[in-house]
């Protein structure tokens, strides 16, 4: 499926400002399903990291970027215009 291809390209850019719309209109779907499709890929990211589950992620992370994951995805993959 070219979403979940796609992941790994997104993953390596989490510097950049993203929104659900961008990505949706580069993969030509709704983000809506973009949005689908990250709740049901979030294992994938933790384990590409290292991870074993969930709450060891959620630890490191939290005390690299200063805030939680979901925190991060809010931010980053907020709604344009808001």
């Amino acid at each position: 499926m070219r979403i979940a291809l796609g992941i790994n390209g997104l993953i390596m850019h989490l510097e950049e400002e993203l929104t659900l719309d961008a990505i949706a209109n580069k993969f030509f779907v709704s983000k809506y399903y973009i949005s689908h499709i990250f709740k049901y890929n979030i294992s994938q990211v933790y384990q590409s990291f290292g991870f074993r589950d969930y709450s060891s992620f959620y630890r490191a992370f939290k005390k690299e970027f200063g805030i939680s994951p979901k925190e991060f995805k809010e931010l980053k993959f907020k709604p344009e215009g808001r």
